[in-house]
């Protein structure tokens, strides 16, 4: 796995303890996407949106399907990306 322990240095355990409550099915959207293969995954921002990784593009289709799976019970409206990592960091325009 190329990704090696990714996921234990995504693990946030002082924020999202206290922001999980506020996304409704939180813990079932992580835990489902976590059995569909997501290497880690959490909450962006201020809580508004909610990302996971994958170590490939068909896992993380896989993933999506698992967090639509999730969220349509809800009832909130809501919508997903599949996107690659930018391979490289930040870089400036000349």
């Amino acid at each position: 796995m190329p990704f090696g322990n990714g996921s234990i240095s995504l693990e946030e355990v002082i924020v999202e303890p206290i922001r999980d409550p506020l996304i409704p099915a939180f813990d079932d959207l992580k835990a489902a996407c976590i059995d569909a293969g997501s290497l880690a995954g959490g909450i962006s921002g201020y809580g508004a949106s909610v990302f996971m990784l994958a170590e490939s593009e068909s896992k993380a289709h896989d993933i999506a399907m698992a967090m639509n799976n999730i969220y349509s019970l809800t009832g909130i409206s809501f919508f997903n990306y599949v996107s690659p990592i930018r391979a490289y960091g930040v870089s400036r325009n000349k």
